[in-house]
């Protein structure tokens, strides 16, 4: 392999390193306490058309149990 080719190569997966790396940094706020975290260690609740962020299991339970109050003070009031 030539000397020009080795730096071509070099230069593509330091760019590709670069781009993961900003991709991985990429911040999101949790949906119930806003704390700012990873996008990649978030906890995520998928709906119909959307997906939300969680900082942690307790956030993403206190969550559920606000949509199940929802859901059931919903169907009382009908």
């Amino acid at each position: 392999m030539g000397f020009g080719i080795a730096i071509i190569i070099c230069k593509i997966m330091m760019e590709g390193k670069t781009m993961k790396k900003e991709k991985d940094d990429e911040k999101i706020a949790c949906h119930v306490c806003q704390k700012m975290i990873p996008k990649a260690a978030a906890i995520h609740a998928e709906g119909k058309e959307y997906v939300l962020h969680f900082c942690n299991i307790d956030c993403l339970d206190y969550w559920k149990a606000q949509e199940k109050k929802k859901k059931e003070s919903n169907t009382q009031d009908k």
